[in-house]
């Protein structure tokens, strides 16, 4: 049967500043995994009041490739 702990937020990130350098690269990998569904749905939420045609987002990405090359 799994263990459960009561641990304060400012406990783990003290824990977390123990980390070597890879342990904290595979934390951000996971975290950012781990909540990948929830930013992305915000972000369509957001977006979802923004009128863009797809002309509108090509030309948008031009630009900024073209500003890249320089």
């Amino acid at each position: 049967m799994p263990a459960t702990i009561s641990i304060e937020f400012n406990q783990v990130l003290e824990m977390i500043d123990q980390f070597s350098p890879d342990e904290k690269e595979r934390l951000s990998k996971y975290l950012d995994q781990s909540t990948l569904a929830t930013r992305l749905q915000k972000f369509t939420d957001r977006m979802s009041d923004i009128p863009l045609t797809h002309g509108e987002i090509t030309s948008e990405v031009e630009k900024v490739r073209k500003n890249l090359r320089k």
